[in-house]
């Protein structure tokens, strides 16, 4: 292997030297260039960098633009070149015009800044000079000379270097390379082509110079040969070349020099660069794990880190930084074995001091106390301001006094026995998957820890498997649960006595008694327990002998199988799960007495026996806060029964930092009410000048609608703070969007009409109250149209309500109507403007205003009517009863007959949210208007309880009421009906400003995926040059653009991952693990997002079966399925039902048939087979 480091001083060549001409802007404007100064300016940085090449400032000659001039070229090709040593390397690099004097063609020049076209041979550089150069002064035996001299850019047009001399120059340059052996030459195109440049390329480069300088920069490496972490001449020439021909679709064709070269010539020394980027993509992957929840960003990172690490070996660098990536995502998923061994020596001195919170928790869950105490005192003493001193002190402490022990289990149901199907236990699968659940939720086991052999897994090997893993990976502190449920048989210790699934009619497979007592006598734990939902027959005698162990099992009677509940058990199981307290700990005898009375209770004839130490306490791991180092730094929780188990969980909650870590992960699941209090309580014992806590503090008040709270926090965090750069950008943007939220209303009141129709008593009232209200809420005079009696045509009610709805697509737009509602003569929910119902003027109908208001997400509506607005059921029997606020629906002749008044028909969403009144069950008559108790004088129920409940004195408490919250106060209990998307929401609130500001604020969170979208994306193209695509990268695209919650993009790199299985020529070791993951998580998307459920049922079916064992997939597998099924049975309806239709209805419902078609069309989409059904 070629020696390589990224330090200039060990560069694998003695000396460097180097000569970059580039001239854009000429004295004479006629040959102006865009990007040839552009581009030797850049190579010229890249070359004078460690990794580009490490060659020394003073011995790089840059000439650029009006530097450039005839003089001083020549100078550098004279003077400058004759100091190299045989031994070095020189580099030429000319970016600029080049050709033949017009006047004798034979000649050919390089054109300087100074160059006049009319003096060609008087002014610009002889080629002759270059020959000279290298024939006379130049010792140097290594020469490097590139030239993207095919210009034309000033004389045949903007955008290329022309093709007018190429041919000449190119030839010219050839020669001059055969001069002098082992010359290397590349040019930019061949005869006849032009060499183009575009903003395009980097920003402004030549497209030969910008994969030039891609290629110097890594992307060269491994081109046509294996990767080294060198760029050598030869694979950045044929790089270069087919790159450029790719990019420019054949039209410019670079040329190599034919003349005989190194071609293992190190051009750059791209490890260490390349060790960097693939080591910060790593930690940009951890940190997506962390926000994610998702254990495949994690194996991503380690997939990165070994890159890292391979490219770190060629480049002779330190592997530190690697190996703190490579154990904090080991410790992530569970692997603290791994996380240890990384971290193998970081006792060393040289290692930074946090590394000690890090290796005190890998050594803790990796089952070493003692020198995890050690680890973490160290860190403490260290960094005894560091936030997590404390906490670190506390873990130390309960180590020391043997306080904290990591959950094992192993749980066996045997209860399908292919051989023998008539023996078959329904409950035994059941019995080992919910004592996984009751662990884990009550005693915080984890999935790592936790094996469960059930169905055809659930084999002798299997078992003895089992045991043997408990006797490696369980330490001296921790706590071990074994069960086995399914048949016993046997009567002596070394008769088979389990009975495994791969048991026979020769009776096989099993596990005996001895080789039982044997695999847990081997086992370490300071809490050991054996459940046996079976027979204790021959195992009695020895696990009594059995030192450390205690065994639940069954002491009287037979073990049985039954149905509780609707859930198949094993009697013992199903009393242990049911008397198993959710909080706190319980000892084996007492657990035994409850489920004596849980059986004798059930009049089941079977009783339970203690063997062993009966105060032993099952489950019972000790430090539950040990798990806050990983719970602060997570995002969010995928699994929504731990989360409940952390509320619960009162050492976690004791310490703010846990209460802290709880509220974020209660944000992420948008439980705003519950996160309130937990924050409140952290920034109250942690102080108000931690960043990161104020901007958590600004999204949940945010959130919550507390727009005074969040505004406070967002201000107190500036660069005076200690706040980091981008959190305070991102502060600043969601100040920015709550700076201005303005509300604007719409006042409809109306208690007569133009025509005969009721009066509404006491809704001009209502009208002047919403504005005074409204007013004390911050509304301006301006912001208010109000529309009394006669000002309230519908002409004027529409034109308002547009300009309104045009608001509330940016800020809160209030829409308040008090007066009659009716129905259309359509059957639709109407309101009645006041000339409603004259000649030509028809109801607005609440579907008009629905569409009107379309998506605007800042629009509420609230409707002070009766009629169609209370989803009532229209009526042609007389008139409607006083109070009521309902006018008889509107009538029309239609082919001699009257509209059909079919059932009522919920109003549809105006906006965001719609608020309108129930009418109350007591009292049909004035259900919607009540007395006013002070005035006397009549007012709307809804109004008059919604201004009281909206008063400022509520309004601005810190955690405002929900819309939905509101139907259940005093003053609107069962009077008020909420319609919309937006019911869970606080009350009044801005949603545009405040989703703006919440988005803004989890910018911050996110920064880590849009990272790893760039990083990836980088290393993704370079691959695609080499034609040497990884998985691995498509499937880190694929998670990093599913958090930035980008679906279709993440869905295509996740099929190109899971489509490169088939591409690639071997199958490497790891092909199972990215595969099994794309096809995940390409599956949950496409289910998730209803895109495809047959293809997502497809892909999840794939990765289950590469990972049988990765229970998201199941998870998501099994509802994917059954949401196909439904769909596909809804469409077999809809065909059925279009049908009837179609055959004409004979037994009628035409609408109710209508109405569940277009339920179903909503459900499911539009389906072959017709139109959208309508209800006209």
């Amino acid at each position: 292997m070629r020696p390589a480091d990224a330090g200039a001083s060990s560069f694998p060549v003695a000396g460097r030297w180097a000569v970059v001409v580039g001239v854009s802007e000429y004295k004479d404007p006629r040959l102006n260039l865009e990007f040839a100064a552009n581009d030797a300016r850049e190579l010229a940085e890249l070359i004078s960098t460690p990794t580009g090449g490490g060659f020394p400032a003073e011995r790089v000659r840059v000439l650029v633009d009006k530097d450039a001039t005839t003089r001083e070229v020549t100078r550098a090709l004279r003077s400058f070149l004759t100091k190299p040593a045989p031994e070095d390397l020189v580099l030429i690099f000319l970016a600029c015009h080049g050709g033949p004097d017009p006047r004798r063609p034979g000649r050919l020049y390089l054109f300087t800044h100074d160059t006049e076209i009319d003096d060609i041979a008087g002014t610009a550089v002889p080629m002759d000079e270059i020959q000279a150069s290298l024939r006379d002064s130049l010792l140097a035996e290594r020469v490097v000379v590139i030239a993207d001299t095919c210009h034309s850019g000033g004389l045949g047009g903007r955008g290329t270097r022309g093709a007018a001399t190429a041919e000449a120059t190119n030839t010219y340059l050839a020669q001059l390379a055969a001069t002098k052996p082992g010359v290397a030459l590349l040019t930019s195109c061949e005869a006849a082509e032009s060499s183009l440049e575009d903003a395009r390329w980097g920003g402004g480069h030549g497209v030969f110079t910008w994969h030039l300088l891609e290629g110097m920069r890594g992307a060269a490496d491994g081109f046509g040969r294996a990767r080294d972490g060198i760029v050598g001449v030869g694979e950045l020439f044929d790089y270069v070349r087919d790159r450029v021909l790719a990019e420019t679709d054949g039209r410019q064709h670079p040329s190599i020099g034919s003349t005989p070269f190194d071609r293992d010539l190190p051009m750059a020394v791209t490890a260490g660069s390349e060790a960097r980027h693939h080591l910060d993509l790593a930690r940009r992957l951890t940190a997506l794990g962390w926000l994610t929840d998702d254990p495949a960003a994690f194996r991503c990172a380690l997939h990165e880190a070994r890159e890292a690490s391979f490219l770190t070996d060629l480049g002779g660098g330190s592997d530190r930084e690697i190996s703190l990536v490579c154990a904090e995502a080991h410790l992530a998923i569970g692997d603290a074995i791994a996380a240890v061994r990384d971290l193998d020596g970081a006792d060393d001195q040289q290692w930074p001091p946090e590394t000690g919170l890090l290796r005190g928790v890998a050594l803790a869950e990796g089952g070493e106390p003692d020198r995890a105490h050690d680890a973490l005192l160290q860190f403490a003493e260290a960094l005894p301001e560091d936030d997590e001193a404390g906490w670190a002190r506390a873990y130390a402490d309960a180590l020391a006094h043997a306080r904290v022990s990591r959950g094992h289990a192993l749980l066996v149901g045997a209860g399908t026995f292919p051989a023998l199907p008539s023996i078959n236990l329904r409950g035994a699968a059941n019995d080992a998957r919910d004592l996984a659940g009751l662990l884990k939720r009550t005693c915080g086991f984890q999935a790592a820890n936790t094996k469960v052999l059930v169905g055809a897994k659930a084999t002798r090997s299997a078992l003895l498997a089992g045991l043997d893993r408990l006797a490696e990976k369980a330490g001296p502190h921790d706590t071990v649960v074994v069960s086995f449920s399914g048949h016993a048989t046997g009567q002596g210790p070394d008769d088979p006595y389990l009975v495994t699934t791969d048991w026979t009619s020769e009776q096989t497979a099993a596990i005996s008694a001895h080789e039982l007592v044997e695999g847990l006598s081997r086992i370490n734990g300071r809490s050991k327990v054996l459940i046996l939902d079976t027979g204790l027959g021959p195992a009695r005698p020895l696990l009594s002998a059995l030192e450390g162990w205690t065994t639940l099992g069954v002491a009287r009677g037979m073990a049985l199988d039954v149905l509780v509940a609707g859930r198949q058990n094993g009697a013992l199981t199903r009393a242990l799960i049911d008397e198993w307290p959710e909080h706190g700990t319980i000892t084996c005898a007492e657990l035994a007495q409850r489920v004596d009375l849980w059986l004798r209770h059930h009049d089941f004839d079977m009783a339970p026996d203690v063997i062993g130490d009966p105060s032993t306490v099952p489950g019972a791991t000790g430090f539950a806060a040990a798990q806050l180092w990983g719970l602060s730094r997570r995002g969010a929780v995928a699994d929504v029964d731990s989360l409940a188990w952390l509320r619960e969980n009162p050492a976690l909650l004791a310490d703010p930092r846990g209460r802290w870590a709880l509220a974020r992960l209660l944000l992420a699941a948008h439980d705003v009410e519950a996160a309130g209090p937990l924050l409140r309580s952290a920034r109250k014992s942690l102080g108000h000048g931690v960043p990161a806590l104020e901007l958590d503090w600004a999204r949940w008040a945010t959130e919550a609608g507390s727009l005074h709270e969040a505004r406070s926090a967002l201000r107190s965090l500036h660069p005076g703070t200690h706040a980091p750069e981008d959190l305070v950008v991102n502060a600043r943007a969601a100040l920015d969007a709550l700076a201005d939220c303005r509300m604007k209303a719409l006042i409809v009141g109306i208690d007569t009409y133009a025509t005969p129709t009721e009066a509404s008593r006491g809704a001009e009232l209502d009208a002047t109250s919403w504005a005074a209200g409204l007013a004390r809420l911050g509304l301006e005079e301006e912001d208010t149209t109000v529309l009394l009696g006669p000002a309230a045509t519908r002409e004027r009610i529409l034109f308002e309500f547009d300009a309104l709805a045009e608001h509330g697509r940016r800020q809160l737009a209030v829409f308040c109507f008090a007066g009659a509602g009716s129905w259309t003569a359509e059957g639709r929910a109407s309101i009645l403007s006041w000339d409603a119902r004259l000649p030509g003027v028809g109801d607005i109908g609440l579907d008009e205003l629905a569409a009107r208001a379309g998506g605007s997400p800042n629009v509420v509506a609230i409707l002070d009517a009766g009629g169609g607005v209370l989803g009532s059921e229209q009526t042609t029997a007389g008139q409607p009863e006083s109070g009521t606020r309902t006018v008889a629906a509107a009538t029309r002749e239609h082919a001699g007959r009257t509209p059909h008044l079919g059932p009522a028909i919920a109003p549809p969403t105006i906006g965001a949210i719609t608020l309108t009144p129930r009418l109350p069950a007591r009292s049909q008559s004035r259900g919607l208007e009540v007395d006013d108790p002070t005035s006397g004088a009549a007012r709307g129920r809804l109004s008059s309880g919604l201004q009281a409940l909206l008063a400022p004195r509520r309004a601005h408490r810190s955690s405002p009421a929900s819309y939905a919250a509101l139907g259940t106060r005093r003053n609107l209990k069962g009077a008020l009906r909420v319609i919309g998307e937006a019911a869970d929401e606080p009350v009044l609130q801005h949603r545009t400003a405040q989703q703006t500001a919440v988005r803004a604020i989890r910018e911050f969170e996110l920064r880590g995926a849009r990272g790893c979208v760039a990083l990836a994306a980088s290393f993704r193209d370079r691959q695609a040059a080499r034609n040497a695509v990884d998985p691995w990268t498509e499937l880190e695209l694929g998670l990093a653009f599913a958090a930035l919650g980008d679906d279709a993009s993440a869905m295509s790199s996740l099929r190109r991952a899971r489509n490169l299985r088939g591409e690639r020529q071997s199958r490497a070791s790891d092909d199972d693990v990215w595969f099994a993951w794309a096809c995940h998580h390409l599956g949950r998307l496409l289910y998730e997002t209803g895109a495809d459920l047959t293809e997502a049922v497809t892909n999840l079916r794939a990765a289950s079966e590469v990972a049988p064992d990765e229970a998201r997939t199941t998870y998501h597998l099994a509802h994917a399925i059954r949401t196909l099924v439904e769909q596909e049975s809804l469409v077999n309806v809809a065909t059925l039902l279009r049908r009837y239709l179609d055959l004409g209805a004979p037994l009628g419902r035409v609408d109710a048939t209508r109405q569940l078609l277009d339920r179903i069309s909503r459900t499911t989409g539009p389906q072959p087979g017709g139109p959208a059904p309508s209800s006209d």
